[in-house]
């Protein structure tokens, strides 16, 4: 099979390895290049051949039981809300049973940007992906070039040498894989999204506070090995419990800061664990959506939203 005379091949392994990029605004500041995220541009063609290469991975894990059970992000039947449901149900257990807790929340910098791609096809190899697709995703990672597009106008095209694309079909359950054995040797709950990941566990001793210490210790070391950095500024610690002793906690040389108040995966929680916060944000963005509306927020939901805020 040919297009303008060439074989397939040729054309899918273009579509393959020329990504035009897309700059997603991440944060404010759009002078500081580092709050941007880069989107690959894929075209048709590739997204129909990685969604046949993701069914094919996702069938050689599953029937070789090397699924990451504590992951749920970019997981079929999983999502934002079963994180955080299955975490917490285990966090206020611990604090319903009299014990302080302390939880731990962790953040890579531009992980999808830096996953080291012999490490990742090693581990794909390691878990038993079929040879042929794993040497289909090895011609997809190597010797990839991209280039960015920015009001029009375009650079020149440069080498990629790490990395998964975002905005791929591939690219969020590779990662998936490649962190799968980011775990704890403690047994103290772990949950993930993506590469956000929450620590949560007892703290009512010193002893208790060493096997964080480890864990954290564990995640330094693993990132180390795979050159994956860690972001100083979204890894945080939330004390919880009347009589929390708040024990210190360091990842490496940075000492994590303390926090009362943590957004995660797009709900509010405080250290008293309430919902107040949430409930009050929630309920003033329906309102600023009615006003915009042109209409009057009507008297029985603003009763009945006040009495539910309060509950918390």
């Amino acid at each position: 099979m040919c297009v303008s005379g060439l074989p397939i091949i040729y054309f899918l392994n273009s579509c393959l390895s020329h990504l035009p990029m897309f700059l997603f605004l991440r944060k404010v500041k759009k002078s500081d290049s580092g709050n941007y995220r880069p989107v690959s541009l894929t075209s048709v063609v590739c997204k129909v051949l990685e969604k046949i290469l993701k069914e094919k991975v996702v069938k050689d894990i599953e029937v070789n039981g090397n699924w990451d059970k504590i992951q749920h992000g970019f997981t079929k039947g999983r999502s934002c809300q079963t994180n955080l449901i299955s975490f917490f149900e285990k966090v206020t257990d611990f604090l319903d049973k009299g014990n302080t807790v302390d939880l731990i929340y962790r953040n890579f910098s531009k992980a999808f940007d830096t996953v080291p791609h012999g490490e990742l096809l090693a581990k794909l190899e390691k878990m038993g992906v079929n040879m042929k697709i794993e040497r289909w995703i090895k011609n997809w990672l190597k010797g990839r070039l991209q280039r960015v597009t920015l009001k029009g106008e375009l650079s020149d095209w440069k080498e990629v040498t790490s990395g998964v694309p975002q905005g791929s079909v591939l690219g969020p359950i590779l990662f998936n894989l490649f962190v799968t054995d980011l775990d704890t040797k403690s047994g103290n709950v772990l949950i993930k999204f993506a590469d956000d990941t929450k620590l949560g566990a007892t703290a009512n001793t010193e002893k208790d506070r060493d096997i964080i210490q480890e864990d954290l210790d564990d995640l330094v070391n693993w990132s180390n090995s795979y050159r994956m950095k860690l972001n100083s500024e979204k890894c945080k610690v939330m004390h919880l419990g009347i009589n929390n002793k708040n024990f210190c906690y360091k990842l490496g040389t940075h000492y994590l800061e303390v926090t009362e108040e943590e957004k995660n995966l797009g709900v509010l929680v405080d250290h008293r664990m309430t919902m107040s916060r949430q409930c009050d944000m929630a309920l003033k963005k329906l309102m600023r959506s009615w006003d915009a509306s042109g209409e009057v927020f009507p008297v029985e939901i603003r009763r009945c939203s006040y009495c539910y805020t309060r509950h918390w």
